[in-house]
């Protein structure tokens, strides 16, 4: 059995507009994309210890709440290594719009 690592790439605009902010202007929830090389992977995602989505084979994509905490993403390919990636949580565009309807 191969053991090589999984390489995982995750759209990068999603993992940064994981913010709580800017709910006003983009909603309460978002769509992450994920990706895998090679492809069949299942992934895991947590916040804080607790299960918030699962993606039985990439590629594909789940529905998260934002929040302000990070996510971490673990995918699992049988004959490949785990692999784990930190989905940062940050600020989208829609916090501006929040701050400019709160004043």
């Amino acid at each position: 059995m191969s053991v090589r690592l999984l390489g995982v790439a995750v759209l990068a605009g999603a993992a940064m507009s994981l913010g709580a902010c800017g709910t006003i202007t983009q909603g309460t929830s978002q769509n992450i994309t994920i990706t895998s090389t090679p492809p069949g992977a299942h992934c895991d995602l947590d916040r804080k210890g607790e299960h918030v989505a699962t993606l039985d084979r990439t590629p594909g994509t789940v529905k998260v709440d934002k929040t302000k905490n990070d996510i971490i993403m673990t995918c699992r390919l049988p004959g490949y290594q785990d692999a784990s990636a930190n989905l940062e949580s940050g600020y989208g565009a829609g916090t501006f719009g929040n701050i400019i309807l709160a004043v």
